[in-house]
């Protein structure tokens, strides 16, 4: 059920990805319209048709003109727009071919470019996998519809053995590639996350590590200092440098971290002990021993 519901809550927030699906989309549409215009010149029982397909190509220019234009501007919310106006004509062009194949009683398979339409919809998400649900869900409906309304079933022209069938089984394969793009991107994006988490907590630590050997010199020193003092022995001018030298860089390495104090979240838990320190630095070291593994 969570899977479910992250499915349908899932929303694909690359802006460059939702680009690029949207335009793929456009120019696969505009190029199958021109192909099908082209067949269907000279063919009056496909004027209304033709019609449609010629406003779709005029769509889809016009879909393909803004994507050009609007490169920064760009979010998921207009990939759905235009991801729905470049599926709309689609809508009625399946409609009205159908109509027109039984006024003029061609010999003809249903379906011819829904397969196609269904395979675009489980592949190119460019907003949300539950938009992408929908539109399989009314296409299908859509296949449904045009066999029971006009009685394809009982036309001699129509060769459609097990349909409508076989269509709504080919758009539930179809869903069915659609979720599990859906498992994969999910995946990619944890694994790119923990990734992103494991070179973030690697660079703090070479960042402790580094504040450790630079502060390391100067304690040193501050040891000989103090023993020096300790045996009542009078620091030179070189030891009292080289303790203003050591004060000075441990005063610089505190105002390091205390400019994150305030920036960080640290919400109302306080600072670690020292056997919480002690324990934690334990876990890291289990876990470099079984990585080395």
């Amino acid at each position: 059920m969570n899977a479910l519901k992250e499915f349908l809550e899932g929303i694909v927030s690359d802006k460059a990805s939702s680009r690029t699906v949207v335009g793929i989309t456009a120019l696969i549409n505009l190029v199958g319209s021109l192909i099908l215009i082209y067949g269907l010149i000279n063919k009056p029982f496909y004027e209304t048709v033709l019609q449609i397909r010629i406003v779709h190509v005029l769509i889809t220019s016009v879909v393909l003109i803004l994507l050009l234009k609007i490169k920064d501007g760009w979010n998921s919310y207009l990939g759905a727009i235009s991801y729905l106006i470049l599926y709309t004509p689609i809508f009625f062009t399946g409609w009205y071919n159908h109509v027109a194949i039984v006024e003029a009683q061609i010999l003809s398979k249903p379906y011819g470019g829904f397969p196609v339409v269904f395979m675009m919809l489980a592949v190119l998400v460019p907003y949300s996998y539950l938009l992408n649900s929908i539109l399989l869900a009314l296409f299908s409906i859509e296949t449904v519809i045009i066999w029971y309304a006009m009685d394809l079933g009982s036309k001699p022209f129509i060769a459609g053995n097990g349909e409508p069938f076989y269509i709504v089984v080919f758009a539930f394969v179809c869903f069915c590639l659609l979720f599990l793009r859906f498992r994969i991107d999910t995946k990619v994006h944890k694994l790119m996350e923990q990734k992103a988490r494991s070179e973030f907590v690697e660079n703090l630590a070479r960042t402790f590590l580094s504040m450790r050997d630079r502060n390391n010199t100067p304690l040193q020193s501050l040891l000989i200092l103090s023993s020096s003092l300790k045996n009542d022995k009078p620091m030179t001018q070189e030891q009292i440098d080289a303790f203003k030298r050591s004060v000075m860089t441990l005063i610089s390495s505190n105002k390091n971290l205390v400019r994150y104090e305030t920036k960080i979240q640290w919400g109302k838990r306080d600072l670690m002990t020292d056997s919480e320190i002690e324990t934690w630095l334990s876990k890291i070291e289990d876990e470099v021993e079984k990585d080395k593994k």
